[in-house]
């Protein structure tokens, strides 16, 4: 990543409403994509106890959270911070927003899709992880897994139940995702693990069986997919009756 540009005025907001402070942040990144601005060191108000909104030597206190949480609600990203003395220096930038790829083989191995390890994402990662723990899934258990991708989520099962020999069968239209799926899962360690090219809109899932916990993460968007009348065939035809049905649903801005 390249470094911020220098600016020959950084403006300086001390004690400026937070809206007054958002509001010159997207005039800026709509017009330059970029900006930069002084704002009160956020570790000295955390060294004083203060809370966010509450006022100290510098101005007015807003932890690094509130800047990255702005920084999110701008498509925007934050450089690292420049200490000067009492005061830091932030740089937002604008993120690289991606046209929606409608072209087949969208989400094949190498793609920009594939890339993306939502793993990386702590809220993901807690809320995948909090979801499977509380399906109390007993060794043996089945777990399927659709639009399974490059599988990279599942390594959070062996994370929740470490030793469980769980029979996981993960199933996705891509065959070179699936390809990736089964590198990260070889069948030396893990025999229980299986991956299936199967379109999950076609009728048939009833054959697979029934199993104790189904996951649809990145599915429910994909274009094609009927999301009602995917649920309601995953409640009657694919879930055990005290299954756990686990859903991720996209968040679109």
């Amino acid at each position: 990543m390249s470094p911020p540009p220098v600016f020959s005025h950084v403006p300086t907001f001390t004690i400026e409403p937070l809206g007054t402070v958002l509001g010159w942040l997207r005039a800026e990144l709509l017009v330059r994509g970029e900006a930069s601005l002084k704002v009160p060191d956020p570790d000295a108000g955390l060294a004083l106890g203060l809370y966010p909104g509450e006022t100290g030597p510098a101005g007015i206190h807003r932890p690094y959270l509130t800047w990255t949480d702005a920084a999110d609600l701008l498509d925007a990203q934050v450089l690292t911070p420049v200490r000067l003395g009492e005061m830091v220096q932030l740089h937002f930038r604008r993120r690289r927003v991606l046209p929606p790829d409608r072209t087949p083989g969208r989400y094949a191995a190498g793609t920009e899709f594939t890339r993306v390890n939502k793993l990386e994402d702590p809220h993901f990662l807690h809320d995948l992880a909090e979801a499977l723990a509380r399906a109390s899934l007993e060794p043996g258990a089945r777990v399927l897994s659709l639009g399974v991708g490059g599988g990279r989520e599942l390594e959070v099962l062996e994370q929740v139940y470490p030793g469980h020999c769980l029979q996981v069968l993960g199933l996705d239209l891509e065959p070179s995702a699936l390809k990736l799926a089964r590198d990260r899962f070889p069948a030396h360690r893990f025999p229980d693990y299986s991956f299936r090219v199967r379109d999950v809109t076609l009728p048939g899932l009833s054959a697979l069986g029934r199993f104790d916990a189904v996951l649809a993460l990145s599915l429910l968007q994909s274009p094609g997919v009927v999301q009602a009348d995917l649920l309601r065939t995953l409640r009657s035809d694919v879930l055990a009756p005290a299954g756990t049905l686990i859903l991720g649903f996209p968040n679109a801005r």
